[in-house]
């Protein structure tokens, strides 16, 4: 398949992997986890190793409650806008795309490393709050330098996401959850390179979820 990052056709060889350790003790769940995606060392060449998937919506390492994995990231700086996301919403690859919806798979991407810590805690048998730190990093940062206003010397750190949040199940079923958090991502020395701020990002939401 031809790739408009590298300028050919190329060959994918990407892979993934993804560790989760857990201990249940009461109404507590401690958790760690660890989630990596290949990258691409050398977009130029034939082969594309960054990892991709078709249409991801994982529940991992904080899932929809992680500042990371709930927006979509734009990849801009000094006031140009590429036209693609560092990351797009519901997903932890970060893949380069315009969105998941549109357009195909990018494998010629700077993949990732995500290290988890994680609580769960039942504080009732209705209510779970959630609370996570995740330290991220990519897994290599040359398909970045090739994209503008981005040049050499970009590191690999993006930060650590911070989050918390509550998930409410009115009822013994999952017809109702009503999740509510908070999200906070502090940029590491990569993020800084890219976007020239060092300024934390926050959000707040809340979701409600009808099934029938």
């Amino acid at each position: 398949m031809r790739n408009s990052i590298a300028g050919r056709a190329v060959d994918i060889s990407a892979y993934m992997a993804a560790l989760e350790l857990s201990y249940d003790y009461n109404w507590f769940r401690r958790k760690i986890s660890y989630f990596f995606a290949s990258g691409d060392g050398n977009p130029r060449n034939s082969k594309a190793r960054g990892f991709d998937a078709i249409f991801d919506n994982p529940s991992f390492v904080g899932g929809g409650f992680s500042f990371w994995n709930r927006l979509a990231i734009k990849l801009a700086g000094n006031g140009f806008n590429t036209g693609v996301n560092l990351v797009n919403r519901g997903s932890l690859l970060p893949d380069l795309r315009t969105s998941k919806e549109q357009g195909q798979p990018n494998f010629v991407n700077p993949g990732i490393h995500i290290a988890n810590m994680g609580l769960d805690i039942q504080v009732t048998p209705k209510a779970t709050l959630l609370l996570n730190a995740n330290y991220l990093t990519f897994a290599s940062t040359e398909t970045l330098q090739l994209l503008p206003p981005l040049q050499s010397g970009i590191r690999r750190q993006i930060g650590w996401d911070l989050n918390a949040g509550i998930r409410y199940r009115p009822f013994p079923n999952n017809n109702v959850i009503v999740s509510m958090g908070f999200a906070t991502l502090i940029p590491g020395k990569g993020f800084k390179d890219i976007y020239q701020s060092g300024r934390s990002l926050t959000l707040a939401f809340t979701n409600l979820t009808l099934a029938y």
